[in-house]
């Protein structure tokens, strides 16, 4: 009976990041979409979208909780969640956040917003939620191409993973 309701509980943290997460990939998209003009497209986001990364790094990154990531058992916990979260096209909305993110903050046009934003907390926000979308889009990326090996042909992430790497430095 303990296992269940540990797998629900799961299960329910699993469906609300990955609704959080599809919340704000599908809000850049329409955005994107509706908005030629790029200085109109500004990336907006609620804490909750960091937070749900946070807890979707735990639950996918052994190295998160150094006390629990030596048991083989933690470890199949761990690669468990990477697979549900690329099967629920979880990479697909973590892609479309850091491209929104980099988009907003790379514009010359978006210079006057981003130095009032980093002149507060929210240039902290913005660089750990980057750090922490590179690191289980780079988790799940890994995970994948080493189960599949030379099928994996999926090249969607590379440009906004450029991106990202161009913002950063």
């Amino acid at each position: 009976p303990n296992n269940s309701s540990a797998d629900s509980k799961d299960d329910i943290c699993l469906n609300l990041i990955l609704s959080i997460l599809k919340k704000y990939g599908d809000s850049f998209q329409e955005l994107f979409k509706k908005e030629e003009n790029s200085v109109l497209r500004i990336f907006e986001f609620e804490p909750e979208l960091l937070i749900a990364s946070k807890m979707m790094l735990a639950l996918c990154d052994p190295k998160v909780d150094l006390g629990k990531n030596f048991n083989p058992e933690s470890q199949l916990f761990y690669k468990s969640n990477l697979v549900k979260f690329y099967s629920s096209d979880c990479l697909s909305h973590i892609i479309t956040i850091l491209d929104g993110l980099c988009e907003t903050f790379m514009r010359p046009s978006h210079l006057p917003l981003i130095w009032n934003n980093f002149c507060d907390s929210k240039g902290t926000i913005v660089q750990e939620l980057i750090r922490v979308l590179t690191r289980c889009a780079s988790l799940i990326l890994d995970y994948v191409v080493k189960s599949v090996g030379e099928k994996f042909n999926d090249s969607l992430p590379i440009q906004a993973l450029l991106k990202v790497f161009l913002f950063m430095n």
